[in-house]
């Protein structure tokens, strides 16, 4: 059963956003907050951040209160707000290779002019919501994927734990 909703979701969803119940306002922000009415929030993210179809699994910056690994966060960060300083994310969590004539190689990075990594990406917010930022932290949506394969239906406590034991 495990694998045919994880084939389901990967198959059949646009955007996937893993969050715990806390954060369904926060989902409300990120979908409707923008300041301008015409501005269609998924749309805008789906081209901003899904480079292939299969690579539309997402989290919040706090990232189901996990610890984001350094260099995790595949791409960039779009968030949706009225805070002009971004995630607030430290450098060293996102998957860009500073080495070498100070470029990026990652895929999902776009450079600027003096080829700095571009990783933040921000759709102005209504005053009245709150921020929302959301990444994609490979480690951790490996981790989750781990666990809904290897579910043994009934085991709540390994479902209450993507981390595992």
């Amino acid at each position: 059963m495990a694998a045919s909703s994880l084939n389901d979701i990967t198959e059949n969803a646009d955007i996937a956003i893993f969050a715990t119940e806390d954060y369904v306002l926060k989902v409300q922000t990120f979908f409707l907050g923008a300041k301008f009415e015409d501005e269609n929030v998924p749309v805008l993210f789906a081209r901003q951040r899904i480079p292939f179809p299969r690579l539309h699994f997402f989290t919040f910056s706090s990232a189901l209160n996990q610890e984001i690994a350094n260099g995790s966060i595949i791409g960039c960060v779009v968030t949706v707000g009225t805070n002009y300083e971004g995630s607030r994310l430290d450098s060293s969590k996102f998957n860009v290779n500073r080495e070498g004539a100070g470029r990026t190689d990652s895929a999902f990075v776009l450079q600027d002019a003096d080829y700095k990594p571009m990783v933040e990406r921000l759709i102005v917010g209504r005053d009245s919501f709150s921020s929302a930022t959301l990444i994609q932290p490979g480690a951790l949506l490996c981790r989750i994927f781990h666990s809904i394969s290897t579910i043994h239906w009934g085991e709540s406590d390994k479902m209450a734990n993507p981390s595992g034991p």
